[in-house]
């Protein structure tokens, strides 16, 4: 698979249309996709919420594979406030599933409640995209 750069990032972002994956050929929800970082700068990436793939947008990188974890979150979040771990807004606060992409091979460790991520928390992806 080719490298992705910034430039073949906007084209698919400015496209607004279903891409097919290189990877699984799914066109159900694979594209580009951006995040804030703490520094207030724009990671931007393309990835496949079927299959996993990803990839950084930087022009030398490989693709790499993700991997869906969920666990049981019992952190103390308060209602209305949002999860660490998962970035969800809990209404009502408390215990939730609390899901995360991660890189394979990549440990994390909940901010909430303290849960380090393991196999026994890995989940196949979705027959259905993820939002």
């Amino acid at each position: 698979m080719p490298f992705y750069s910034q430039a073949d990032w906007q084209r698919d972002w400015d496209a607004g249309r279903p891409l097919a994956c290189p990877s699984c050929g799914s066109s159900d929800n694979f594209g580009p996709r951006q995040t804030i970082l703490a520094d207030r700068s724009f990671r931007m990436f393309r990835s496949c919420k079927r299959c996993g793939m990803c990839q950084e947008a930087d022009g030398r990188s490989p693709p790499y594979q993700t991997v869906l974890m969920a666990h049981e979150c019992d952190g103390k979040i308060g209602a209305d406030a949002q999860c660490r771990g998962c970035g969800m807004r809990l209404r009502n606060g408390g215990r939730h599933l609390c899901p995360r992409i991660i890189r394979e091979g990549e440990t994390f460790t909940c901010p909430e409640c303290g849960t380090i991520l393991t196999e026994q928390h890995r989940r196949p992806w979705p027959t259905t995209p993820l939002p």
